[in-house]
């Protein structure tokens, strides 16, 4: 079987008209810097600027940013300190953590308040691009068709996508024949298949779904490493998997590089 490769950009339906940014930075320069890269991508944004931490506490409790691009320190305060604050409150935006200090004390406090990248100074488009195009792909929806004969592992692997960073609709079938007539019926981006399946295995489905459809994506899975180890031409996941390896897999799944608070 032959991997398409991952989906493009281009394959985005975009709901929204425009994405609200929030920018706080103390420094005019760098604000300057990201006001440019953002104008420069192919989605338009509203910007917000502030420069203090009292500001970036206030414009994060309203919960109206798509994105938030923070400094580490403004002035005498913590850009950080303020996110977790707002965290507290219930506060849900995509951030990144900008900051031309990058000890490993102050990324490893950024990943613990769930910011999604760090990037340092003096700021890169590319890098602020990158981010972007990743935001594209987790706040699109796609959706996937989970193949296992196990409903235990059906439930499971459901709940973990629930906690993806992805936005990833789920649905279910309980074995190959049922996943073939309901991917017949409403295609999916991905498809999952359990490996060691009764009546039709995994890797027979997979090689029907890849019949029938050059561009799906399709993952096989299984808690048998070694049987996972002969496989070529397909991606894999093995059981027992978490959030973290779901995201791991569909950042690579997506073509997006992964993120440094990632490793």
């Amino acid at each position: 079987m032959t991997d398409p490769g991952p989906l493009s950009l281009d394959d985005i339906q975009f709901v929204d008209s425009h994405w609200s940014v929030l920018v706080a930075e103390d420094n005019e320069g760098c604000r300057r810097d990201l006001r440019r890269a953002l104008a420069d991508y192919r989605f338009p944004t509203d910007v917000v600027e502030v420069s203090t931490a009292s500001q970036l506490i206030a414009e994060l409790g309203s919960n109206r940013y798509d994105i938030a691009f923070v400094d580490i320190a403004l002035g005498t305060s913590s850009g950080l300190e303020a996110v977790a604050q707002a965290r507290e409150c219930g506060m849900r935006t995509f951030v990144v953590v900008v900051s031309g200090s990058q000890t490993a004390v102050d990324r490893a406090e950024a990943k613990a308040l769930g910011a999604y990248e760090f990037i340092g100074k003096p700021l890169q488009t590319s890098d602020v691009h990158r981010v972007l195009d990743a935001f594209q792909r987790i706040s699109s929806p796609s959706t996937a068709l989970l193949i296992d004969d196990s409903g235990t592992a059906r439930r499971l692997m459901t709940r973990i996508f629930e906690r993806s960073m992805f936005r990833v609709l789920v649905d279910e079938a309980p074995d190959g024949i049922s996943g073939i007539e309901k991917f017949a019926r409403s295609p999916s981006d991905f498809v999952f298949i359990d490996l060691n399946m009764g009546i039709l295995d995994g890797l027979s489905t997979a090689r029907i779904f890849r019949a029938f459809s050059s561009k799906v994506k399709i993952v096989l899975v299984s808690g048998d490493t070694a049987a996972l180890a002969e496989l070529s031409g397909v991606r894999t996941l093995q059981k027992p998997f978490g959030p973290r390896e779901l995201d791991v897999l569909l950042h690579d799944l997506y073509g997006l590089e992964h993120p440094s608070l990632a490793e």
